[in-house]
């Protein structure tokens, strides 16, 4: 992997045609600006021009994609002096309840995939959220199912350990079943503020997602009802072939193994240092601030038909 990406960008850099405001997040590879142009602010990503033909294919992915609940893209290029850049849609506020999250998520997902996109790196913080919105980014990593892995290091894994599916770990082709693993990797820790293997190493981490069960989720929050763990369990299953056949049906699942039930935001890890963020979109969760959960009459939690347009 290449060395992060230089945050020393000034305020009032122009890039793209873009002026950068202030930082909104940061990663391994990118930085994520907030930015103005005369058509308004925008989320404006900077990648590491090392890896600048991976980038540029993920933005086109991204840009392809035409969904309310994916990031709408603006414009995307390389800059000669900060490299590869992407300007899409801003919104800046904490994620609201995991319900509404999810259906978001698992919507956008569900899209990518009817048109042979996957996305390899779904997790908390490729969610963008506001009050009113949430919206899946960063395809950064996605590539056509069809394709081959072309573009790929040899011996590289692509994706986020704490999200990545088994088949990924042993060397397989990603697939919306491994883009669904993540969805449910993330579902795990929305609802009980820890992702499913939390290791020391990143060894331990890759042989979890292999061959260790699935803890309980109501083991570590006792006020989860017992019919999340079995969906969780299927959603996270090792056999692609046992998952949900889209990640709607598992969100669903998972509102109805929720019903009636009041549970509220998870509490904030004592070891999720806020100082490595400047607010919610590149962070890692879970997330001060979140907005309480939202509750529906019907089963407590909102459902995927209540989902607010992004």
């Amino acid at each position: 992997m290449t060395a992060p990406v230089s945050v020393a960008i000034a305020t009032g850099t122009i890039i793209g045609g873009y002026r950068v405001v202030r930082v909104l997040g940061r990663g391994a590879t990118a930085v994520v600006f907030e930015a103005t142009s005369e058509e308004g602010a925008v989320a404006l990503k900077v990648g590491d021009p090392a890896d600048s033909a991976r980038f540029l294919r993920g933005a086109q992915a991204q840009a392809g994609l035409d969904h309310p609940a994916i990031a709408a893209v603006h414009g995307y290029g390389t800059d000669p002096t900060h490299g590869p850049w992407l300007a899409m849609e801003l919104v800046d506020g904490p994620l609201p309840d995991p319900l509404t999250v999810l259906c978001a998520v698992a919507a956008a997902l569900d899209h990518a995939h009817a048109v042979g996109v996957v996305h390899r790196d779904v997790k908390p913080s490729n969610v963008l959220a506001d009050t009113d919105r949430v919206l899946l980014a960063d395809f950064g990593l996605a590539r056509e199912e069809v394709t081959t892995a072309a573009g790929t290091r040899t011996g590289a894994v692509l994706g986020s350990l704490p999200y990545l599916a088994p088949e990924l770990v042993r060397g397989g082709r990603a697939t919306p079943a491994s883009d669904r693993y993540a969805l449910a990797a993330m579902a795990y820790e929305l609802l009980t503020g820890d992702v499913p293997f939390p290791r020391r190493t990143d060894a331990a981490i890759l042989f979890a997602h292999v061959d260790a069960p699935v803890p309980p989720a109501s083991e570590r929050r006792p006020e989860l009802p017992p019919a999340v763990d079995a969906v969780l369990e299927r959603g996270l299953a090792k056999e692609p072939s046992e998952r949900y056949a889209d990640a709607t049906s598992f969100v669903a699942a998972l509102d109805a193994a929720l019903a009636g039930t009041d549970v509220p935001p998870p509490a904030r890890r004592a070891d999720d240092d806020a100082t490595t963020r400047d607010a919610a979109p590149l962070g890692d969760g879970p997330w001060p601030g979140a907005a309480p959960a939202r509750r529906s009459r019907a089963t407590g939690w909102l459902s995927s038909a209540q989902l607010r347009r992004a």
